[in-house]
């Protein structure tokens, strides 16, 4: 996120709740899921091409598209607990915020099983963090991956009744950095889906993500954090 005025602390403050309302209402509907996700696709949308804090604030660009709703990307997973260890996942500004490795979390799409390192976001508000790669970043999408889960900010879609976390990557979002001067925690190299999810936000043509003031700084693509190379286009 930016580092706000004092002045708009209140105005950040209303965008985090009203990106929490939009969260609550899809744990809360009982609309079928197709028509749930397009409401809060609709609500997003509304939300970042008009209130102040959001990343297109100057509206220089719209919110990115969506890959259409399909049921095939909506899963639920089961969270393996591993010893708390401190993570530090690099930011798109040479910094590095730091996340409690809560463990991982093993889901499957298809008949095929994954496994993603799962955080907590101990010094940001407390939360779930699920960033991930797969292979459709910097072609399709953002070169350094999107959140399926940010639950600092309330993008939380709850659990199953037997208790596991609900993971649906339509609701797939890229971090706000690839739209301007934020500061976005990256996903590392351990947290990568090896196949193309084609589901979530995209862009509208390959060269569109060059807002952000890493992309302007390195020419798009030239930055390393933890192994892995980060892509802005």
């Amino acid at each position: 996120m930016q580092n706000p005025t004092a002045s708009g602390y209140v105005s950040l403050g209303d965008y985090r709740s009203r990106i929490a309302e939009l969260y609550s209402d899809v744990r809360r509907s009982r609309a079928s899921l197709q028509a749930t996700w397009t409401a809060w696709s609709e609500g997003r949308r509304k939300l970042l091409e008009s209130h102040p804090m959001s990343a297109f604030a100057d509206g220089d660009l719209p919110p990115a598209p969506f890959w259409r709703y399909s049921e095939f990307w909506r899963t639920s997973g089961t969270v393996r607990e591993t010893a708390l260890d401190d993570l530090l996942l690099g930011e798109s500004d040479d910094r590095v915020r730091r996340f409690i490795g809560v463990g991982v979390v093993d889901f499957a799409l298809g008949e095929t099983t994954h496994t993603l390192p799962i955080y907590w976001a101990d010094a940001y508000g407390g939360g779930w963090f699920l960033p991930f790669r797969d292979n459709t970043n910097g072609v399709s999408t953002f070169g350094s991956g999107r959140y399926a889960l940010d639950g600092a900010k309330g993008a939380d879609l709850g659990t199953t009744e037997d208790g596991e976390l609900i993971i649906d990557f339509n609701y797939a979002v890229h971090p706000s950095c690839v739209w301007g001067d934020w500061l976005c925690p990256l996903p590392n190299a351990s947290a990568s889906v090896p196949r193309a999810i084609t589901s979530g936000e995209c862009k509208h043509e390959p060269n569109e993500f060059r807002h952000g003031q890493r992309c302007e700084r390195f020419n798009c693509g030239a930055f390393i954090v933890d192994g892995v190379a980060h892509d802005c286009c």
